[in-house]
């Protein structure tokens, strides 16, 4: 997965000497805790090439259809990039995702 485009601000911002630890510090466990349930599937598998896999819930906000930047997105990527087969519903968000 990659770091979030904030990161790139932050860097910027710190060559101007502003110290942004907490701000860092919360981009740092928000990409960690995407980054969870691939560990737990890994851990599970020898591989996932062909296992399937269900994500329920797409939308970077419960309620909503707003997709953007959602953390389910980077996982779905990762899980495809490994082979997985991935079954994604969302009652709100999908008809986002097949736009």
């Amino acid at each position: 997965m990659k770091l979030p485009r904030e990161w790139a601000l932050i860097s910027a911002l710190e060559r101007s000497f502003f110290n942004f630890k907490i701000i860092k510090e919360t981009l740092s466990v928000n990409y960690y805790q995407k980054r969870k349930p691939l560990e737990i599937l890994q851990q599970s598998f020898t591989s996932l090439s062909g296992v399937k896999v269900a994500i329920l819930g797409l939308a970077f906000k419960p309620g909503t259809d707003d997709v953007r930047e959602a953390p389910a997105l980077d996982i779905i990527r990762e899980l495809a990039k490994q082979g997985a087969v991935i079954q994604a519903y969302d009652p709100i968000a999908v008809e986002n995702l097949i736009q």
